[in-house]
């Protein structure tokens, strides 16, 4: 039989707007080629609401009437963010974002040819899994900090080195495919070590059908040069159908299987978190692996996010994920 062993699912809510809520449609279009952009931030700053575009930059979000005096934010690896007031959306939004200049990051020539030296960083435990649910809002993910301090210590590591790879531990896939956005985010020592801002200004879309095991992905011919701690994100990309499917199978499951769903609370930081935790369960979607063990909460950081432009928040669950840096350019 098949099993997901201790998954916290996110809340599910209804795809259909109540009376209280608007239906905002739209597409996000490159202002100079008038060409879609996929996979576009969309959402209300510091809060669960937002999603992403879908591949041919098409969006649909639920804006609850009291936001009614907030911005809509959108932003795209590349391109410069647009605020647009949500008391002036359309019901059928087109929403044109402006390139950004690239700037290419220098790669220093030493004339001393220095051995190659390769570094792997993360955790490497797996104590169960998250299984993603981005539903009517999504743009989750998660992030782990990327250090060179124990479990994983170098005495011979220096800054700056270079992206190498990243891998990910795929707890359960039950898409025939899935995606994930992998991105790198500074720390931001101003709101308490939490991701900042991007690191790297590309889409890194990886695509995989792995039922299980680990997702490797190449970051070498970025040649991008790191020179402090970072974080490494990995963002499920859905589209609206596919959220719609998980919504409707979860709902089934639900109405079937009462004693199947349970609510936890946990604390985190002093706070207490509650979550739906489903046991047994075969829905459509991907879980990554994570940990939850002593150890790996005192030698990792880990950081979650709900939607594109949700508040960070520390999480007991540390995302099983490495990544590989080295001394030299590939």
């Amino acid at each position: 039989m098949r099993s997901y062993r201790f998954v916290p699912v996110i809340l599910l809510t209804s795809l259909i707007p109540s009376f209280s809520q608007n239906l905002v449609k739209g597409v996000v279009l490159n202002d100079a080629s008038r060409q879609p952009i996929a996979y576009a931030n969309i959402g209300i700053l510091n809060t669960s609401i937002g999603t992403i575009s879908n591949a041919d930059g098409t969006f649909t979000l639920l804006v609850p009437e009291n936001y009614q005096n907030e911005e809509l934010h959108f932003s795209s690896l590349g391109f410069n963010k647009k605020n647009v007031p949500v008391s002036l959306l359309k019901k059928d939004q087109t929403v044109y974002l402006v390139e950004r200049p690239q700037v290419l990051a220098s790669v220093n020539v030493i004339g001393k040819k220095e051995q190659n030296k390769s570094f792997e960083f993360g955790n490497k435990e797996m104590k169960g899994g998250v299984y993603a649910t981005d539903t009517v809002y999504a743009g989750s993910s998660k992030a782990i900090l990327i250090r060179n301090e124990l479990p994983s210590f170098y005495s011979n590591f220096a800054f700056p080195v270079f992206l190498k790879s990243a891998r990910i531990k795929i707890f359960k896939n039950n898409w025939p495919s899935f995606k994930y956005r992998v991105r790198f985010y500074e720390v931001d020592s101003l709101h308490g070590g939490q991701p900042g801002n991007d690191l790297v200004n590309e889409n890194i879309i990886v695509e995989s059908t792995i039922r299980k095991g680990w997702l490797v992905i190449d970051l070498s011919n970025l040649k991008f040069s790191v020179s402090k701690p970072f974080f490494v994100a990995f963002e499920p990309i859905l589209e609206d159908k596919d959220r719609l499917q998980i919504v409707q199978e979860f709902r089934e499951f639900k109405e079937k299987n009462p004693k199947r769903v349970k609510i936890d609370t946990v604390l985190v930081d002093g706070k207490k978190k509650t979550r739906q935790i489903v046991k047994w369960a075969d829905f459509p979607g991907t879980a990554v692996a994570i940990s939850t063990t002593q150890f790996a909460r005192e030698h990792f950081v880990c950081y979650s996010r709900r939607s594109s432009f949700d508040k960070w928040e520390h999480v007991r669950g540390i995302l099983t994920c490495t990544v590989t840096l080295s001394n030299q350019v590939y």
